[in-house]
């Protein structure tokens, strides 16, 4: 017999079956101004504050169409000066909006890395792992891709604890594309003491867009088309949800979605 609850504490929802704790943790979109500056990041002084994923979206003034030929890209960038990582556009930031996941873990520490390769050519793949960090306790949480020409897109893939990856895929007569992968390790909290991760992730795909179970938190999203037609990628900041758009009509992309929550 299983025996389900949950408790509302903070911005976290708890989940207890059985002898199982699940936390989900709370999260936005931050839907960019074009026009007040290219670099967007989670701000650090709000709960909000770790950055899980970086999704683009066209901005309110752009000419851009969903039929138009044009591509971007979101890249992810360090900022010494403020010691934080932030989300770039890789095209006309008057254009394209980057959108920033942030997440409140609720007094749990987090690491933070990303895992970057690149690949070019016509229909090529390289795979881009959080593993690459010597360390499998680091969770897969976000895909995203950086270049302003030709691309087919980027998709998770979350196989078991030891592999968990993102597939970059170059379009046709692309020139380099830049895939990042954003890794997660929990590794202590406030109120639990535990050294291991604690983030538990699945991946999810279809029509876009695609949701999470309701005991999970969608952190990544992300997208793919073999006719290099994804055109922008996001996290719903209203219902949470993953939407792909693509850029040409005849051609329909696939969402994938990454979802996670904290598991004991």
């Amino acid at each position: 017999m299983s025996i389900t609850s949950q408790l509302f504490i903070g911005l976290i929802i708890f989940t207890i079956t059985n002898n199982t704790i699940a936390l989900k943790p709370s999260c936005i979109s931050l839907y960019g101004n074009g026009f007040s500056g290219p670099w967007y990041n989670c701000d650090r002084d709000t709960p909000y504050k770790y950055l899980v994923s970086c999704g683009i979206i066209p901005s309110p003034w752009s000419d851009s169409k969903p039929n138009s030929n044009d591509n971007t890209g979101v890249g992810i960038w360090y900022d010494s000066d403020f010691d934080r990582w932030s989300c770039k556009p890789g095209g006309s930031f008057a254009d394209y909006n980057p959108v920033p996941r942030c997440c409140n873990f609720n007094g749990y520490e987090v690491d933070i890395n990303f895992a970057t390769s690149s690949v070019s050519g016509d229909d090529n793949t390289v795979e881009v792992s959080c593993n690459s960090f010597g360390d499998d306790d680091y969770s897969l949480t976000g895909c995203t891709l950086d270049n302003d020409e030709r691309y087919d897109g980027i998709k998770p893939s979350i196989e078991d604890d030891d592999e968990s990856y993102c597939t970059l895929q170059s379009g046709i007569y692309s020139k380099e594309v830049i895939g990042y992968a954003t890794c997660l390790n929990v590794v202590e909290s406030n109120e639990f003491e535990k050294s291991t991760n604690l983030l538990d992730c699945y991946t999810v795909s279809g029509p876009s867009p695609v949701s999470c179970n309701s005991e999970y938190t969608m952190f990544g999203c992300s997208g793919i088309e073999n006719h290099n037609s994804v055109r922008s990628w996001y996290i719903n900041k209203n219902n949470g949800n993953c939407v792909v758009e693509g850029r040409d009509v005849k051609w329909t992309p696939t969402a994938h979605g990454i979802c996670c929550r904290i598991s004991y």
